[in-house]
């Protein structure tokens, strides 16, 4: 999981609050000279895509934070390949609040800066470029495939643009999808006359690429500025000419065989 405390994670470069844990707990702790306001660091300032996170500096892990009172912290479960983990707090474990807002490699990021050998350089942020992930007419069991309820870090209409579960095609250009936020798709007019800087439209009935006889056809257009749509994506022909045998791709003359071979036998 994105948590905002490793060396690669983007974050403000600032420490929020820090202290000492007087109780632990297994994915919570109490630290009783703090005065916090109930949800100060999970509350609406979590929700833009922003989230704190605690750094235990002692052990050197750390999460996003879920919940807070005026005392106690409770972290995100932390998701590792092997699936979700607890994470304990002992008393006496120092502590950083950070605040991220990218992690290297999330979904959404592309290029960045190389990281090689033993001891990757840069040590820090890697500058991956914002790359968004596009989705349409698909669902994962019942919510947007990218919706994660560990981590608030993966941002709607920023890191990715998804249709609503069961979203319907475009009956008219302001319906179901009306180009303020997500995807949408349908024929190309009634792909919404307006829209917001980064949102696409799938256009089932523009593109020739499928040349199977059997499903349909489809462009992307991005919109890349505040009501202006641009062609984005087509794809590629399909069956592949490789795996029809098309002479229709060709790659030049096959070179000649080679001559006055000579083989010597041990």
């Amino acid at each position: 999981m994105c948590d905002g405390t490793g060396p690669y994670d983007q974050n403000h470069g600032t420490v929020y609050a820090s202290g000492t844990v007087t109780t632990g707990g297994t994915n919570t702790f109490i630290d009783s000279t703090q005065s916090w306001t109930t949800n100060q660091w999970a509350g609406s300032a979590a929700t833009n895509g922003k989230p704190y996170s605690v750094h235990n500096v002692t052990q050197n892990f750390g999460a996003e934070i879920a919940a807070n009172t005026s005392n106690q912290i409770t972290i995100t479960l932390q998701l590792n390949p092997g699936g979700k983990t607890s994470k304990n707090w002992n008393a006496g474990d120092t502590y950083e609040i950070l605040c991220a807002f990218a992690c290297s490699d999330q979904p959404g990021r592309g290029q960045g800066d190389l990281l090689s050998g033993v001891t990757p350089k840069p040590g820090g942020w890697v500058g991956q470029v914002l790359d968004p992930v596009y989705e349409w007419a698909d669902t994962t069991r019942g919510i947007p495939a990218f919706e994660n309820p560990y981590s608030v870090v993966l941002m709607a209409n920023r890191d990715y643009y998804g249709e609503q579960p069961n979203q319907t095609e475009q009956t008219s250009p302001t319906s179901p999808f009306n180009g303020a936020t997500g995807t949408g798709h349908g024929a190309l007019a009634n792909r919404p006359t307006s829209c917001t800087a980064g949102v696409a439209y799938w256009a089932t009935d523009q593109g020739s690429w499928n040349t199977s006889g059997i499903g349909g056809q489809g462009q992307l257009y991005k919109c890349t500025s505040a009501n202006t749509w641009t062609l984005a994506y087509t794809p590629f022909t399909y069956p592949h000419p490789l795996a029809t045998g098309s002479t229709s791709v060709s790659f030049g003359s096959p070179p000649n065989p080679p001559t006055k071979l000579e083989a010597t036998v041990q």
